[in-house]
């Protein structure tokens, strides 16, 4: 078996292979998306930047002969069905001057006070039953309360909190106004207490994001200039802030910036060497529908089985710790490895990349008036991007959101159509 500390043995005393591995996989990635990358603060380059890493710890493990050739031929031919699928949608960017009617931008307007309510009401609840994240010693603590009721008020906080900031930038992005400004700056309160290290590089992303879609789709915006022109002004800041979040934790922030991008690679030298798949995984296990929706087909009792995640099952192999609450991302190359021949799992990739790509086209082609349709477009994108690194997490995401979000916003929409029909 290979654990995080044998692999980092096993780099340190091979560092020029290593160095190399990683040059080239950089080197390929920039050949391969170069046209895709608007900014180092596109979403897509931190996701791209870290499959780089994955790409390269597979590339030295099979420089060192650590795996065999069906795990080598598995691999490269998944990662490059997904980087084709993503690669054949058309998604280059072009400047328009679509306009957003006034009726939809105060009704977006009214959807974003209200997430804006339930957000902090949910988070001052969390904080008074729970205490701040950020002073005490796992921040991570309260998302396994025993309280019901915090547990809902967190599932409702984790949904309402990436379309909340997405809708705040939409509107900061057509025109800048004091109090859209304040609603940020709440949030980003909100997320420093709660002790989240790297989110406060997802406003940062996010952000750019939103001003990306508008400035290519609606009207040249300040927001995308600003954030072009003074892209290492605001990179420095944002490394800053994360270093005094981080310390605020009491963790070395060159520690934890190793140790997130070291992570990106794990979930591949902890299962292609050895085959140690085929020591966790029992051959009743190897059904791929069951495997990708059985957290949604338990919670509807149509099925009785294990929810525990294959990441948590392959850290339990490797530590001997039964009942550990964490382990490596499952990529799509691993889920299909797991559960899938080569064909099926070629046509997995295939078929996430494809939907990667989908998405982020749509960005580039918006048509509508709504800001919350531009939200949920850029949100979709948002989701997918989860997709080929944790698709249980993306899942889940999926169905938070249909459950919460979408009646919530439905609800919002006839009280106010009502409300103005009634004036009229």
């Amino acid at each position: 078996i290979m654990s995080n500390y044998e692999f980092v043995l096993l780099i340190y005393s091979n560092v020029f292979l290593a160095i190399i591995s990683i040059l080239f996989s950089f080197l390929l990635y920039f050949v391969i998306f170069k046209k895709d990358i608007y900014s180092i603060f596109d979403p897509l380059f931190f996701f791209l930047f870290f499959s780089s890493i994955g790409f390269a710890t597979v590339l030295f493990l099979v420089l060192k002969e650590k795996i065999g050739d069906y795990e080598t031929f598995q691999y490269f031919i998944t990662q490059f069905s997904f980087i084709f699928g993503f690669k054949i949608i058309n998604k280059k960017g072009r400047i328009l001057e679509k306009k957003i009617s006034n009726s939809e931008y105060n009704f977006g307007n009214k959807i974003l006070q209200t997430f804006l309510v339930i957000l902090i009401f949910s988070k001052l609840f969390t904080f008074y039953i729970e205490g701040f994240p950020i002073f005490s010693e796992s921040r991570l603590s309260y998302l396994f309360s025993d309280n019901i009721f915090v547990r809902i008020s967190n599932r409702i906080y984790s949904t309402l909190i990436t379309p909340t900031i997405i809708l705040i930038f939409i509107y900061l992005s057509l025109k800048i106004q004091k109090k859209h400004i304040f609603y940020l700056l709440i949030l980003v309160i909100i997320t420093i207490l709660e002790g989240a290290k790297s989110s406060i590089i997802n406003f940062i992303m996010l952000g750019f994001l939103v001003s990306m879609a508008l400035h290519f789709n609606y009207q040249k915006n300040h927001l995308y200039n600003y954030i072009i022109k003074r892209g290492i002004k605001i990179l420095i800041f944002t490394v800053l802030l994360t270093s005094l979040v981080i310390l605020s934790s009491n963790s070395n922030p060159l520690l934890t910036i190793f140790h997130r991008i070291s992570v990106a690679g794990d979930s591949f030298f902890m299962t292609y060497p050895n085959n140690v798949l085929s020591e966790i995984i029992p051959p009743v296990d190897k059904n791929i529908f069951l495997q990708l929706f059985k957290g949604p087909l338990n919670n509807l009792n149509i099925i009785n089985t294990d929810l525990k995640p294959l990441g948590f099952k392959i850290m339990e192999y490797h530590t001997g710790a039964i009942g550990i609450q964490k382990g490596p991302i499952i990529r799509h190359n691993i889920m299909g490895y797991a559960y899938m021949n080569i064909i099926q799992s070629s046509i997995y990739s295939l078929s996430v990349g494809l939907l990667l790509g989908v998405s982020r086209a749509k960005i580039f082609k918006l048509t509508s008036e709504k800001p919350i349709s531009i939200c949920l477009y850029i949100l979709l994108f948002v989701l997918t991007l989860r997709l080929p690194s944790d698709f249980y997490r993306f899942f889940n995401s999926i169905i938070d959101f249909l459950i919460i979000l979408v009646p919530l916003t439905a609800i919002i929409e006839i009280i106010y159509r009502r409300k103005n029909a009634l004036k009229y």
